[in-house]
């Protein structure tokens, strides 16, 4: 079924891989997770590879190199590029974002910091059960199955760097956890 933001009426939470833009401005706020974007970049490679090759193929995707992808595949650049900066304010930009996530009401944190989030969630919204329920996490080890070389990790540093901005910005906050929402507002 397509998403309309009426399909989140009397909802406490919606999440997913999709963006601001795709929600719409929430009632009450935003929850996002941040990653390393070099990590973000080679969990959708894997992904994308192992799961939806038969039309990423068609779009420059080479099963067999992260940097062949990044040199051949327009769509697979335009998807990476600051794309974190992008899913958090619809701006492609660190300054823009922050600004963006500063007038909100959010809470960004690292991905490292998922469980203390999830503990925060459970306290701030008293819920009775803290776990949230992973339904796509990755194969462990996958990363150094990867061949990412010094050439892609520079075209990596060069897609993300607005990205990488927003991590090192949400990583130097306690604990990891970007929080502009107020105790009232809970």
């Amino acid at each position: 079924q397509c998403w309309t933001p009426s399909r989140a009426k009397g909802v406490l939470v919606v999440g997913g891989h999709l963006g601001w833009s795709f929600y719409g401005q929430p009632a009450w706020g935003y929850i996002g997770i941040c990653r390393h974007p070099g990590d973000r970049v080679a969990s959708l490679y894997n992904y994308l590879r192992k799961k939806e090759w038969d039309v990423w193929s068609r779009h420059g995707l080479d099963r067999n190199s992260l940097e062949r992808t990044l040199e051949q595949s327009p769509l697979f650049r335009r998807l990476v590029k600051n794309s974190q900066c992008e899913y958090l304010s619809g701006y492609g930009n660190f300054e823009a974002t922050l600004r963006h996530i500063r007038s909100h009401n959010y809470l960004v944190a690292r991905l490292e910091s998922i469980t203390l989030v999830a503990s925060m969630l459970s306290q701030k919204l008293d819920l009775k059960d803290s776990r949230l329920k992973q339904q796509n996490a990755g194969i462990a080890g996958y990363r150094e199955q990867l061949d990412i070389n010094a050439n892609a990790q520079a075209m990596i540093a060069d897609l993300t760097g607005e990205d990488q901005a927003l991590f090192d910005y949400i990583s130097s906050q306690p604990d990891g956890i970007f929080c502009s929402i107020s105790d009232r507002n809970w």
